[in-house]
């Protein structure tokens, strides 16, 4: 007896089998909304370094879609890993954009007059001393922080 025919063969695609190589046309879409949450959560969590409150609303939009579609992360094929990243995406947008909106918006002013006193640096010495008042008045304004 040998094992030469199709349904021995262990890479044979069967498609009345389900999960033999061969996958509907659900398990597709899932697949293709699984990879644009990857892509938005990789989005968002880029964008909410340089852009903290564009990234925050994406890492929530992201959180929002991957709880709508939590049955497309659970589509077999997938690992868990995937549906890591999605997670830990959104998640760290979500955090790190908060952080960084609630900064910016506790040391608006302090921002606000580094940035004139930047406009109006024309040398380095001007530009230390605009970087050593930031400094000072964050300092001031949180006193365990150092200095």
């Amino acid at each position: 007896m040998t094992d030469s025919g199709p349904e021995h063969d262990p890479s044979a695609i069967r498609p009345d089998k389900p999960g033999n190589g061969e996958r509907s046309p659900v398990d597709q879409e899932a697949l293709r909304r699984v990879r644009r949450l990857i892509l938005v959560s990789a989005l968002a969590s880029i964008t909410s370094i340089f852009l903290p409150p564009v990234g925050l609303v994406l890492g929530v939009v992201t959180a929002v879609v991957a709880w709508r579609w939590r049955s497309a992360l659970k589509t077999p094929g997938l690992t868990k890993m995937t549906t890591g990243m999605v997670v830990f995406g959104a998640s760290f947008a979500i955090v790190i954009g908060t952080v960084g909106s609630v900064f910016a918006a506790m040391f608006a002013s302090e921002i606000s007059d580094y940035t004139n006193c930047q406009t109006g640096a024309n040398t380095h010495i001007a530009q230390d001393k605009c970087w050593t008042e930031l400094t000072d008045a964050i300092n001031d304004r949180l006193p365990g922080l150092g200095g």
